[in-house]
């Protein structure tokens, strides 16, 4: 018994540590995208967004680059789930010259293999509250609907990551249900205070 407490104890001590770092997800590309790669990367410690990437037709939404004055990009809200249905969840705004407005909504849930999910996105375009002509820009309410998978992250990636020399990203730790499967660490946690209780168990058997 004593052995196997230990073991579990181990094992999660060391994932704490195994899965630090980033993990990125691309997503098959929206049918009306415009241009470039749709993505997403977390950090794994957290599953916090580092940064993304996601083009639709309705607008681009992106981690704000530094020299960016004539666009606004913003992540509202992040939520996540920690027993495998998929990466982090974005709620995020994006405003160009006050003339126009988009907000997106990308969920997740599980997939067909453990590095796929799949996911919905829903975007909401209107005009902005300074528009010069709102009669020349369609409302617009879209959904689409792809897979992500889970792909290498590039050494450029991981440089700009968290460097604010060249993206400006509100550090947003994601909400989760506290009843899903505990993180490593509170696993680790468990397993020292069983070892413990162990312990003691051992000291009490022996001094009776």
């Amino acid at each position: 018994m004593f052995k196997k407490v230990l073991a579990l104890a181990a094992t999660a001590l060391f994932s704490m540590s195994a899965h630090a770092g980033y993990i990125k997800y691309e997503l098959s590309r929206p049918s009306a995208a415009g241009y470039g790669s749709n993505y997403i990367i977390i950090r794994d410690q957290d599953k916090s967004v580092a940064r993304y990437n996601i083009t639709t037709s309705e607008g681009q939404f992106y981690t704000q680059d530094v020299g960016d004055s004539w666009t606004r990009n913003s992540l509202i809200e992040t939520t996540t789930s920690f027993i495998g249905y998929g990466p982090t969840n974005l709620y995020a705004y994006n405003w160009i010259n006050e003339s126009s407005e988009s907000r997106m909504w990308l969920m997740f849930s599980a997939g067909a293999t453990d590095d796929t999910f799949n996911y919905s996105m829903h975007v909401f375009t209107k005009p902005g509250f300074n528009a010069y002509r709102p009669d020349t820009i369609p409302t617009r309410d879209v959904y689409y609907s792809g897979t992500a998978k889970q792909v290498a992250v590039s050494n450029e990636e991981l440089m700009w990551a968290d460097d604010p020399r060249y993206y400006r990203l509100s550090y947003d730790v994601p909400y989760y249900d506290p009843t899903q499967v505990p993180e490593p660490g509170s696993l680790a946690l468990l397993a020292v205070g069983a070892l413990g209780a162990v312990g003691v168990a051992r000291r009490s058997k022996k001094s009776a």
